[in-house]
């Protein structure tokens, strides 16, 4: 199971400026790159219908006059362009206003090509009150696949659940992880990238032995999960039903 959001893409990448032809071109090469990345990792990209046909019109490019509707909020650097139609600028506009509503759901993602500001990220403001957005500039398929890498979420053995028990300070029996023999962690790694998620701090697997397996979220670590065995009885019903579905 991956870490879950949803990503916004700048306009100015799929609708070109019909001035800046050379930038277009290697554009083109970095955001194929990055649709490509984006589908074998199966994220979402935030799009309204509405703003897919103006794209689907206008791309690569637009000529068509522009008249920017009156909205109240902004944002910093000014998504909007000169050469979008007024429809486009209008469907920015709500975008942002749903990041500004939602600022927990989303990440804005441009590219260095089309990213003329001296903002390192994206910036809303309504009523004199700025928000701040995680903010992604593709710079190269590196720097993409590095922030997957740091996003997912990874598994971490804790050797509390080696194959035999442990007691711990309150003489608590500790469950054990028995299908970890040291050196599969890309085993558990697997596992935990096709888990059921329960709650926000734990996921749900059965692994080779056809255990029950549950991780836990690492209270020092960001995204870094362990596990151990639990019985069928322990697990919840509905991880249960949605494991069941998917086999």
């Amino acid at each position: 199971m991956k870490m879950e959001f949803k990503a916004v893409l700048d306009t100015a990448a799929l609708i070109w400026n019909p001035t800046s032809l050379n930038i277009n071109y290697l554009l083109s090469i970095d955001l194929l790159d990055f649709i490509e990345q984006f589908q074998k990792k199966k994220y979402w990209i935030v799009l309204r219908s509405r703003l897919l046909n103006e794209i689907i019109d206008a791309y690569p490019m637009s000529q068509i006059s522009t008249q920017y509707p009156l909205n109240e909020i902004e944002s910093k650097p000014d998504l909007k362009r000169e050469y979008f139609n007024s429809v486009v600028n209008e469907e920015i506009m709500k975008i942002i206003s749903e990041i500004h509503t939602h600022d927990d759901r989303y990440i804005f993602f441009s590219f260095q090509k089309i990213w003329f500001s001296q903002y390192k990220q994206l910036i809303t403001i309504l009523d004199n009150s700025e928000k701040k957005h995680p903010t992604f500039i593709y710079d190269s398929s590196r720097n993409l696949q590095s922030f997957f890498n740091d996003f997912e979420l990874k598994f971490m053995h804790n050797p509390k659940h080696d194959r035999h028990y442990l007691r711990t300070n309150k003489d608590e029996i500790v469950s054990i992880l028995s299908g970890y023999n040291g050196t599969n962690d890309e085993e558990y790694q697997q596992l935990l990238h096709t888990a059921i998620p329960y709650g926000d701090k734990c996921f749900y697997n059965i692994d080779s032995q056809q255990n029950w397996i549950k991780f836990y979220l690492e209270q020092k670590h960001q995204r870094v999960y362990h596990a151990h065995d639990v019985l069928e009885s322990e697990v919840p019903y509905s991880v249960r039903k949605e494991y069941n579905k998917a086999i």
